[in-house]
């Protein structure tokens, strides 16, 4: 579906969720407002201040026995978390009665920001002051101005010459052709270099400016050889007071707290509203195989500032959001960006109507032990990471992650710092439902679906992907590709998709994108009435496997401009997608 039609549908949805509360409201309720206070009654006319306050209460009724659906109703506003909302077996719902997080008339927004204080205008800078950082209490990695995310200072982009990796891993030694200065600060500058389908980011350990050489901070686990720093990749260099050079960047002093930024045009330091995450996590539901969270539902709230910070070794990208923290890049499992809301041992809850935006790590991550929940009708967009992850990267029958359904949401501009990382990742899973999703605007791959290399059986099957729309992306890196696939996945269906304008990128040496890319060991799919059209090397790509593997219905696969024929429009039709494509 197009964006309009999306958040038209979205409005609908809100609407009728809104009518069905009113119609309900009474019993079982609690009230969150701004204007509140913990010390109320949680009531319409003497509401509670925080959410943290409404969930202790909503445990007492839990522990009572609930006879009742419960809901928590949140009037307009931005609620800051002082820590994550963790829900564990004692805020959970039972098989007859919910417990509902809803955003009551209005824009509810749950924070894991602080507001950095008023800036003071010094030429082309404008400097704050947060003594949390001075006092080693405080060191973000993100800062959103004026409800726009600023950049951290950056150099240009230039080619890596020369790389050493000795074998001890002990240095790891890398000239460029231009870019490295005397940085006052150079242990906290990073370097991060794109390979063909990930990226690394390493603090430095030292700089020479006139050798235009750099040494990496260890330790260092080398990652497969085409995504290490090797020569012709493209780079650049962040985090230094010295790289503050454009309007939007910014820079925060360690240990001097001082916060600088360099304003855009029309901004003024009176008026400008500066964010900066406190937490890593906002949202959390901890359940266990014995014990799971069940029916807990969140409605129409906006997630916003969350951090993540890569290992002190650094960030060897893998693939898809996974990266490398062993010695072999082989060794398993390859752990994943951290989410902002992460489930573990959820069963039956759902995030409906929601949006996650202005966060550094991943959106959302139904890991272990999540069976039969529900992302649906959301919005993921400014995120560092992915936007949606279901499953893990282990194949175990106990743990594994089970009907799972990703339905109508919204996904772009994701991947913004992590660029290997997907905007909807399947790993091990089974019976996941990726439906009517429109993804757009990626470095990297749209939806990725399976995590073996190799065809042997896995727990990942009865996977469905069918009826989204994937287009403009692969704009980074390169090997992927609208619709990617990895491993046997028994019963599993591509279906219905629209995959559209992936382009070539320019950072990769070599490595070609695809529209749909089923990679080594796929098999056990049907695919079927798919659309893919103006792909740059190709709508469809099998490596290593034969075509047998699946099996095939009618495809329309075309290089060039979108077809005009009786079988594209019927595609269309049963996506619910308009027959003409911006």
């Amino acid at each position: 579906m197009t964006n309009g039609t999306m958040r038209v549908w979205a409005g609908l949805l809100a609407v009728a969720i809104g009518c069905t509360m009113a119609a309900t409201a009474g019993a079982g309720e609690l009230y969150v407002s701004t204007k509140g206070a913990d010390t109320a009654a949680g009531t319409k006319a003497a509401p509670f201040a925080t959410v943290s306050r409404a969930q202790q209460e909503v445990r007492k009724l839990i522990a009572a026995g609930l006879k009742e659906d419960v809901t928590v109703r949140i009037a307009p506003g931005v609620y800051e978390l002082a820590a994550p909302l963790v829900l564990g077996t004692e805020d959970s719902g039972t098989a007859e009665h919910s417990v509902t997080y809803a955003a009551d008339g209005g824009a509810v927004v749950i924070s894991g920001g602080r507001r950095i204080g008023a800036f003071k205008a010094e030429g082309k800078v404008w400097t704050a002051d947060v003594p949390a950082a001075r006092e080693g209490k405080w060191y973000f990695r993100q800062l959103f101005v004026n409800g726009r995310r600023a950049v951290r200072a950056r150099s240009g982009q230039t080619n890596i010459r020369k790389a050493i990796l000795p074998r001890s891993l002990s240095s790891y030694r890398i000239w460029f052709n231009s870019g490295v200065a005397d940085w006052k600060n150079v242990g906290d500058v990073e370097l991060i270099f794109f390979g063909h389908w990930d990226v690394g980011r390493k603090r430095l350990e030292s700089a020479s400016a006139g050798g235009q050489m750099v040494a990496l901070a260890g330790p260092h686990f080398p990652a497969l050889l085409q995504n290490a720093a090797v020569p012709t990749l493209r780079a650049y260099f962040e985090n230094a007071r010295e790289l503050l050079d454009e309007p939007g960047e910014w820079y925060l002093d360690r240990t001097s707290g001082q916060l600088s930024y360099m304003p855009l045009a029309g901004e003024s330091p009176a008026s400008a509203e500066a964010v900066a995450p406190a937490l890593d996590r906002l949202v959390e539901l901890a359940g266990t195989s014995e014990k799971p969270v069940r029916n807990v539902h969140f409605r129409g709230l906006s997630f916003q500032h969350a951090d993540w910070a890569p290992p002190p070794f650094g960030y060897h990208g893998f693939q898809a959001g996974r990266y490398v923290a062993a010695r072999n890049a082989e060794q398993r499992p390859h752990p994943g960006i951290e989410a902002a809301l992460r489930w573990r041992g959820a069963e039956g809850c759902s995030l409906k109507q929601c949006s996650v935006s202005f966060v550094g790590g991943a959106g959302v991550d139904l890991g272990e032990r999540c069976r039969g929940n529900v992302i649906e009708g959301c919005t993921f967009q400014d995120i560092g990471g992915g936007a949606v992850c279901v499953g893990s990267a282990v194949s175990d029958e106990a743990t594994v992650a089970t009907g799972n359904r990703i339905e109508g949401n919204l996904v772009e501009r994701c991947a913004l710092d992590y660029q290997g990382a997907v905007g909807i990742w399947a790993g091990f899973s089974r019976g996941t439902v990726i439906r009517h999703n429109e993804v757009r605007e990626l470095p990297y791959t749209g939806i990725s679906v399976g995590w073996q290399w190799g065809d042997s059986p896995t727990v990942c099957r009865d996977n469905i992907i069918e009826f989204n729309l994937v287009h403009h992306v692969m704009n980074m890196l390169g090997d992927g590709g609208g619709i990617y696939t990895l491993g046997a996945q028994p019963g599993s269906v591509i279906r219905g998709n629209v995959i559209r304008d992936v382009p070539r990128s320019p950072y990769p040496r070599g490595y070609a994108n695809f529209g749909l890319y089923l990679d080594q060991g796929s098999k056990g799919f049907n695919v079927a009435d798919n659309l893919v059209y103006n792909i740059a090397q190709g709508p469809l790509r099998m490596n290593r496997i034969p075509k047998e593997n699946q099996t095939w219905g009618e495809n329309v696969f075309e290089n060039g401009p979108a077809p005009e024929t009786p079988a594209a429009k019927a595609i269309l039709k049963k996506a619910g997608l308009p027959a003409k494509q911006n």
